[in-house]
């Protein structure tokens, strides 16, 4: 009888220790189910027709938004989304969180790329294989940029020569908003950008109202363009 207890109690312990392990294995396939779910919702592709009537494709992605265009694809920060343009060979974007509304980004390609384009600070870039390569970004360029001279006294104008990095651009001298711009020699605002099957010329321009600028974030967006 004692034999047949402790065998009775055996066979118990070794079921539940059976059913622990099923549900640890069920709670894990579970979880294993939602995590891949989840991970195909954020990835989940959303494409848009503006007003203008060119269509937009993103991606949701983590904390980020891949926006897949034509030409080429970049990465914004959660929350970004296309603002109204004018061409089909401008790309707006801006914040959509209202703590950062001041927030923005420009992309102008080939012939829409203003010729009296202006800019308070300057970021010189490089391409090395198809990636962009920020450099040194400039103070707002009425630091370095010296006022023209006309009839002994100094007259400033809009807009401006200057030179950052050895590199010429046009400095909106009198304009107090901060907005950087990229910078390449040896065209100035126009830097060439080729991909695997385009090659285009690119303007990026960088706008931060906030009362405190953060250009960091620039450098991060400009890393993660690439060119198709």
């Amino acid at each position: 009888m004692r034999y047949y207890h402790f065998e009775n109690v055996t066979r118990q312990q070794r079921r539940r220790k059976r059913l622990k392990l099923f549900a640890v294995a069920l709670a894990l396939l579970f979880t294993v189910t939602f995590l891949f779910v989840l991970r195909d919702l954020l990835r989940k592709q959303e494409v848009k027709t503006l007003d203008s009537g060119v269509t937009r494709k993103i991606t949701k992605l983590d904390d980020f938004i891949i926006f897949d265009e034509k030409d080429f694809t970049i990465k914004l920060p959660s929350g970004w989304q296309h603002s109204k343009t004018t061409s089909s060979d401008i790309y707006s974007y801006k914040s959509g969180q209202k703590t950062h509304e001041a927030l923005s980004l420009d992309i102008y390609m080939n012939n829409a790329i203003p010729a009296d384009f202006s800019t308070t600070r300057a970021l010189p870039i490089e391409i090395t294989d198809g990636k962009i390569v920020s450099g040194l970004l400039s103070e707002h360029c009425s630091e370095f940029t010296k006022p023209k001279e006309g009839f002994g006294e100094s007259v400033v104008s809009p807009s401006q020569q200057s030179i950052w990095q050895g590199i010429g651009f046009m400095c909106n001298f009198s304009n107090v908003l901060n907005y950087a711009s990229t910078i390449n020699k040896p065209s100035g605002f126009a830097t060439k950008i080729a991909g695997p099957k385009t090659s285009n010329l690119y303007l990026f321009s960088y706008t931060d109202h906030t009362s405190r600028p953060d250009f960091l974030v620039f450098d991060t967006i400009l890393s993660t363009f690439t060119p198709k």
